[in-house]
């Protein structure tokens, strides 16, 4: 069974062909040896009432080392410098349009524009800064990335480009551009 965040639609959804399972992600295990790129997921099913439903998600994949390596999906990247990683780890990065519409956070006073973009899987860490890039539409002023914890959001940083923002960042979890 399968719940949508505010959504009161009960779907079962059947998944054919993967063995590989990592947090909110479905990917094929052969794929996912050695390599970095882009993949989508689409589920189909049948709400309770006998309604169809189906939807799709691309995200940026890659096995990642010691050698480090990139992802980049949507204009976002995330830049792992060699040696960062202590091991091998399938890392996943994926944008997802927040519930809530833009706006100031009450605790913070802080107004969050655009996607969510979580990096994944939640225990990835690094022993070297990553550099994270957050797309913008044009030069920006005043725009920091936060990373959006439960206790609220924490400002990691923010170098102002042309197309984004840049902040490194040491592990896995949910960022936002903040103004």
């Amino acid at each position: 069974m399968v719940y949508a965040a505010g959504d009161s639609a009960k779907v079962t959804v059947t998944a054919l062909g993967t063995d590989y399972f990592s947090g909110r992600y479905l990917l094929p295990l052969k794929i996912s040896a050695g390599i970095k790129g882009t993949a989508a997921v689409f589920a189909r099913g049948v709400t309770q009432d006998g309604k169809k439903v189906s939807n799709g998600k691309e995200f940026a994949f890659g096995r990642i080392d010691k050698a480090g390596g990139k992802l980049a999906l949507g204009g976002a990247s995330l830049d792992i410098p060699p040696g960062a990683a202590d091991g091998s780890a399938l890392v996943t990065l994926i944008s997802e349009t927040p519930a809530a519409e833009a706006g100031k956070n009450a605790a913070s006073e802080v107004e969050f524009r655009g996607e969510v973009w979580r990096i994944g899987p939640s225990t990835f860490r690094t022993g070297k800064p990553m550099t994270f890039a957050i797309p913008t539409a044009g030069t920006v002023r005043g725009a920091g990335i936060y990373r959006m914890n439960p206790e609220g959001p924490r400002f990691v940083g923010g170098a102002e480009g042309m197309t984004g923002v840049t902040a490194p960042i040491a592990g896995s979890g949910a960022y936002r551009l903040g103004y």
